[in-house]
C-alpha cells in the first residue's frame, strides 16, 4: 500500500465525526439515563476526564508509528500479531454498534417497511469503495461534509434556542454527584474512546505535523461543545422524561425546530448527515483491517473490506435480535467493551515507554 499524505486538518475533522457521531442513539441516551437531570454537567465533568485518554493518544501518535507496528515493535512479531488481532475485537464490536444504531434510525424514521439488511448491504457498498478509494479520498470527503455539519448544527441551535426551558434542568444533583460522574465515565468511554481507531495512521502520514496535534485538541474541544450544546438542547426542549423515554430524542429535539412558523419539518434533511457520521466510523475501522493484513493492491481491498463487514454484520445479527437488545448492551455493556479497549492500549503505552527508555539507556 503506498504512503498516505493527509493534513492536520483533515485528521482533526475525523476525530471530531467520531466524537459527533457517537452522540447519537448513545452518548445522549447513555448520559441522561446515568444523570438525569444532571447530564449537562456530565457532559463538562467528561471533557476534563477526557483529557486522560486524549494525552494517551497523543503520545501513541506522535511515535511516528501506526499502532499496528507500534505493538509489533513493543512485543515482537508473533505475539504483536496476537495483540494486534486481539485489538480487533472491540473494534468490531464498535462498529457493530454505530452501524447497527444508524440502520434501526432510519427504518424506525424513514424506512419501516425496508428490511434491515437491505440497508446494511448499501451501508456496505459505499464502504467498501470508500476504503477502495483510500484514506486520502476518505479525509478529504470528511472535510467537505464538516461545513456541511457545521450548517446544521448552526440551524439547530437557532431553531431549538426558543424551545429550551430552564426549569428542565432543575433541581441539580438530585441524586447527588455519584451518578454523574459514573454518567462522565461513561460518556468518555462510549465517545472518545473510539478515536483510538485513528491510530492506524501515523504521525508520519500527516503532510503538517507540527499542526497535527493541535489540530486534535482542538477538534476535541469542538466535539465536546458540541456534545454539551446538543445535551443542553435535547433535555432544554424535551425535558428529562422524554429524552429517557424516546429512543432517538435528538430527532425528537429536531421536530421542535420552527422559523417564523413557516419553515417546519426540516428534521429530515438535518438528520440525514448522521448516516455519513457513523459511516465515517465504521470505514475507518475497515480501514484498520486493511492496514493490519497489510493489503497491498486495492483490488484486494476489496475482499478484505467485504470480508470485515460480513464478521460486523454477523456480529450484529447474533447480539442485536432486536432493538431493546441493542439500546440494553449500549447501556449496559458497550461502555465495558471500550474500558478493556483502552486499558489494552494503556498497558501497551506503558510498556512501550519503558522498552524506548531502557533503549536509549
Amino acid at each position: 500500500m503506498k504512503t498516505i499524505k493527509i493534513n492536520s486538518l483533515q485528521f482533526g475533522t475525523i476525530i471530531f465525526f467520531f466524537i459527533f457521531a457517537s452522540l447519537i442513539g448513545i452518548g445522549v441516551n447513555n448520559t441522561a439515563f446515568y444523570a438525569s437531570r444532571d447530564a449537562v454537567i456530565s457532559v463538562i465533568l467528561s471533557y476534563v476526564i477526557g483529557f486522560i485518554p486524549i494525552i494517551i493518544f497523543l503520545y501513541l501518535f506522535k511515535q511516528d508509528k501506526n499502532i499496528i507496528e507500534l505493538i509489533n515493535y513493543t512485543f515482537g512479531k508473533r505475539f504483536g500479531l496476537v495483540i494486534n488481532i486481539i485489538l480487533v475485537i472491540p473494534i468490531i464490536v464498535i462498529s457493530g454498534v454505530v452501524i447497527s444504531t444508524i440502520s434501526n434510525f432510519l427504518v424506525s424514521q424513514f424506512l419501516a417497511d425496508t428490511p434491515i439488511y437491505v440497508i446494511y448491504l448499501c451501508m456496505f457498498v459505499v464502504i467498501i469503495y470508500a476504503v477502495y478509494s483510500g484514506i486520502e479520498a476518505i479525509s478529504r470527503t470528511a472535510l467537505v461534509l464538516s461545513s456541511l455539519v457545521t450548517l446544521y448544527f448552526i440551524i439547530s441551535v437557532l431553531g431549538i434556542s426558543s424551545n429550551i426551558k430552564i426549569d428542565n434542568f432543575l433541581p441539580l444533583f438530585e441524586h447527588g454527584i455519584v451518578p454523574d460522574i459514573k454518567a462522565s465515565i461513561f460518556f468518555v468511554l462510549t465517545d472518545i474512546i473510539p478515536i483510538f481507531i485513528m491510530l492506524c495512521i501515523s504521525k508520519k502520514n500527516i503532510r503538517d505535523k507540527e499542526n497535527v496535534d493541535k489540530s486534535i485538541i482542538v477538534s476535541y474541544s469542538i466535539g465536546m461543545f458540541v456534545s454539551l450544546a446538543s445535551m443542553i438542547m435535547t433535555i432544554g426542549s424535551l425535558g428529562i422524561y422524554l429524552t429517557n423515554i424516546y429512543e432517538y430524542p435528538e430527532y425528537m429535539m429536531l421536530k421542535k425546530i420552527s422559523f417564523f412558523n413557516f419553515l417546519n419539518r426540516i428534521e429530515n434533511l438535518i438528520s440525514i448527515h448522521w448516516l455519513f457520521l457513523s459511516l465515517l466510523i465504521v470505514t475507518i475501522s475497515v480501514y484498520y483491517v486493511n492496514r493490519l493484513i497489510k493489503v497491498k493492491k486495492k483490488k484486494n481491498s476489496i475482499v478484505v473490506s467485504f470480508l470485515t463487514l460480513i464478521v460486523i454484520y454477523a456480529f450484529c445479527i447474533v447480539t442485536f435480535k432486536n432493538n431493546t437488545m441493542l439500546v440494553s448492551f449500549t447501556k449496559y455493556i458497550y461502555p465495558y467493551v471500550n474500558l478493556g479497549y483502552f486499558v489494552i492500549l494503556l498497558i501497551i503505552s506503558v510498556i512501550y515507554f519503558f522498552k524506548r527508555r531502557k533503549v536509549k539507556v
